[in-house]
């Protein structure tokens, strides 16, 4: 009886911490990706990964937030598995000339928790 009690109690506490916990979701290869030279007029596509490195499944919240419309965001699956992956395949419609950053913001949730990650890309625009 005191074992069946323990186990309840554990995983009434496991129960809680995954409510509690902030989701574990990074972009691989950190938050800066350089997309080098793209010519004005041009589109160019990158995949970026994202990383669920926890021990829950983590809800991506669809769509991610563009900086602008020039930028959008694909990601697939919007549910990540624990220690499983998201791709994100980006696309950028250049405009423009010289150094630009454009920034996408992804938000994710893990049981009550929320958490926002942002990705940056730069890149040079040539005529």
């Amino acid at each position: 009886m005191r074992m069946m009690i323990a186990f309840f109690i554990m995983l009434g506490l496991m129960l809680i911490y995954a409510a509690l916990a902030e989701p574990n979701l990074h972009i691989k290869g950190g938050n800066q990706h350089r997309l080098g030279r793209i010519p004005t007029g041009r589109s160019q596509e990158h995949t970026i990964y994202l990383e669920n490195t926890g021990l829950w499944p983590i809800t991506l919240v669809w769509p991610p937030s563009q900086g602008c419309a020039c930028t959008t965001a694909e990601v697939r699956p919007n549910i990540v598995k624990p220690f499983g992956e998201a791709v994100v395949v980006v696309k950028v419609d250049v405009e423009g000339h010289g150094r630009q950053m454009k920034d996408i913001a992804f938000e994710c949730r893990q049981g009550l928790r929320r958490k926002r990650l942002t990705l940056f890309l730069e890149f040079d625009t040539t005529q």
